[in-house]
Formats: C-alpha cells, sequence, structure tokens
C-alpha cells in the first residue's frame, strides 16, 4: 500500500527553496524601489520646473489678485530637500531671482531617501540657484549664488548610495532634461 504524505526530506527541500527565494527576492525589492524613489524624485521636479514656466506664461494671479511679473523654481542644498515654486513679489518686484521675501506658491519636498547632491550654475558647484520665468516668451534667467548663468544642473541621488544619480538641467531657453 503506497502512502499519500510528504517526507521530511520533501518538506525540508521545499523550506530551503522558498528560503533561498526570499533571501534573493527581498533586497532586490528594496533596491528597486529606492531607484524608483530617484526616478519619481526626478520627474516631479522636471514637472514643477515646467509648472513654474507654465504659470509665467499664462500670467497666473496670485491668491491676492496681483499678477506678479514672474515665477520661479529655488533649490537650496541643505538637509530640508526643499525646492520652491515662488512668484516674484519681493520689494523690487521683477529682479527675476529668488528672495526671502517673495511669495512662495509651493514647496516641494523630495521624497525619502532622495536628496540633493550637488547645484551647479554653468560649471561653478553653488549652494543654491534660482531659475526664473517672466512673460510673455518667457524670458529665463538662472542665478546661482548671485551669479547669473546659462545652465543650471540639480543632481539628485539615494541618502544610501551617493553614486546612483540623476541629473536635472535647465537651459537659458528652459529645456529642462533628465540624465
Amino acid at each position: 500500500m503506497k502512502s499519500k504524505a510528504f517526507t521530511l526530506v520533501e518538506i525540508l527541500i521545499v523550506v530551503a527553496v522558498i528560503s533561498i527565494l526570499t533571501a534573493v527576492i527581498i533586497p532586490s525589492y528594496y533596491w528597486s524601489e529606492r531607484r524608483l524613489a530617484l526616478e519619481r524624485s526626478a520627474l516631479q521636479v522636471a514637472q514643477d520646473i515646467r509648472g513654474a514656466k507654465e504659470m509665467a506664461m499664462s500670467v497666473r494671479e496670485l491668491s491676492t489678485g496681483n499678477v506678479p511679473p514672474g515665477y520661479g523654481v529655488y533649490f537650496e542644498k541643505s538637509p530640508t530637500n526643499l525646492l520652491y515654486i515662488y512668484a516674484d513679489t519681493n520689494p523690487s518686484p521683477g529682479d527675476e531671482e529668488y528672495s526671502t521675501t517673495d511669495q512662495t506658491v509651493s514647496e516641494i519636498k523630495l521624497e525619502k531617501k532622495v536628496s540633493i547632491k550637488t547645484i551647479y550654475c554653468d560649471s561653478a558647484e553653488v549652494n543654491s540657484v534660482s531659475v526664473n520665468f517672466k512673460p510673455p516668451d518667457p524670458s529665463i534667467k538662472i542665478v546661482g549664488d548671485g551669479i547669473e548663468g546659462n545652465l543650471a544642473v540639480i543632481i539628485l541621488c539615494l541618502d544610501s548610495d551617493n553614486n546612483k544619480t540623476k541629473t536635472i538641467k535647465i537651459n537659458k531657453i528652459g529645456l529642462v532634461t533628465i540624465e
């Protein structure tokens, strides 16, 4: 008479195979999750830059009913990993660069595990960069640490691995690319 039960050896083999597969899949899942967070952050930043450009081109009104002379995006290398979309409304409106007295339209936080690694204005490394869009074309002004340039480069990285990066470039004509 044949038995229809599992033997102890068969059960141990199945448990070993499941354990090996789990050991391989779980680290791969976490790495993929981090990589996707970096990709999502880069796409979100590019979308926010294009949104600020669109606000300038459409001459969007503020909640106060005023129309600012321009809109922009401000990046700062800091532990907070924030970027700001702002309306150029400081005491001398239309100076075409970010100042703390400009009206913040929105504050965007990068995803967890992602940070700003480096910011460049042209080829010089800077701590902050402001990309301002002034209607109607819009004309674009890029200022990094007070120096005007033709190209802003923001490099995002994973907190756990600074070698895994996404580069966002904004040029003087407003083209936004992700590499």
